[in-house]
């Protein structure tokens, strides 16, 4: 496994647009994104999907990303909130579910402040 460092470096070959660099930064995270994935969703598939997305997200809009010091933490986290995002709470679950996904993104939000 790359340290952090060579993470950041997968990271900042793509975003100075450097020929072929955006494949080797999907390979080397998409595994261990999927499997964080599933291990809160518990579906493989609705996984991989929201996996995707991120990337598919970085591809459109590298040029406004601005990761701060890990893109590793960027992406697990940036996985987290697609999924908490995208939960269909049951009607009578309104309050509830939108009390813990505030709380929830408050706490991503104060994490991510403090690695910046």
């Amino acid at each position: 496994m790359i340290e952090t460092n060579g993470e950041n470096i997968l990271w900042n070959n793509f975003k100075e647009g450097k020929p072929n660099s955006f494949r080797p930064l999907f390979e080397y995270f998409y595994p261990s994104l999927c499997e964080y994935a599933f291990q809160i969703i518990g579906d493989k598939m609705d996984a991989e999907d929201v996996v995707l997305d991120l990337f598919i997200f970085i591809w459109k809009n590298s040029d406004r990303i601005n990761i701060g010091k890990s893109i590793r933490s960027y992406l697990f986290i940036s996985v987290k909130l697609i999924i908490f995002r995208n939960i269909k709470p049951h009607p009578r679950e309104h309050f509830l579910y939108f009390f813990i996904k505030f709380v929830i993104f408050i706490n991503e939000f104060l994490q991510f402040r403090t690695w910046t």
